[in-house]
């Protein structure tokens, strides 16, 4: 009972040389800071996310060798979950998250959870969320994944 408070910090450094093809460094961080208060019956969680990824990305297309620039997403996402139970083994939750990316709209992306606990081992789970997927810096960049050079969009 009470509010717990955490934050969490990363970093993640990769250089991939891809035969042929070319090599990519990627240099990622992010920042997770979270409230949460629990009681008995309820719980509330807020928080804020933010991360940068991407990184700098060379092709090779035949004898020429392509050099792209640096390139980086900055995202950040507030959110508000909460969950109630309606008795020991069945509990409902839900929540709100508002995605903010530099290169793409705001997205909003409710969640909605229902929670049957079978036994103390096992628990069923329905849930429903609207949910999307941000390319990555590479599939934005690199030919194989984007042959026809366009920008892709988030997938929704």
């Amino acid at each position: 009972m009470g509010w717990n408070t955490r934050l969490l910090l990363y970093h993640n450094y990769v250089h991939n040389d891809l035969y042929e093809a070319g090599n990519t460094k990627a240099y990622d961080y992010g920042v997770r800071a979270f409230y949460e208060r629990e009681s008995r019956r309820h719980s509330w969680k807020a928080g804020f996310d933010f991360e940068r990824y991407g990184g700098s990305f060379y092709v090779n297309e035949g004898m020429d060798f392509l050099t792209s620039s640096p390139q980086y997403d900055h995202n950040a996402a507030p959110y508000l979950l909460g969950r109630y139970d309606l008795d020991p083994r069945f509990s409902v939750s839900g929540g709100l998250r508002v995605n903010f990316a530099d290169r793409y709209d705001t997205e909003l992306v409710p969640q909605a959870r229902l929670l049957a606990q079978l036994d103390d081992a096992s628990a069923l789970t329905l849930s429903a969320a609207r949910g999307f997927k941000t390319p990555s810096i590479a599939e934005q960049y690199l030919f194989f994944f984007n042959r026809d050079g366009e920008t892709l969009e988030p997938e929704r």
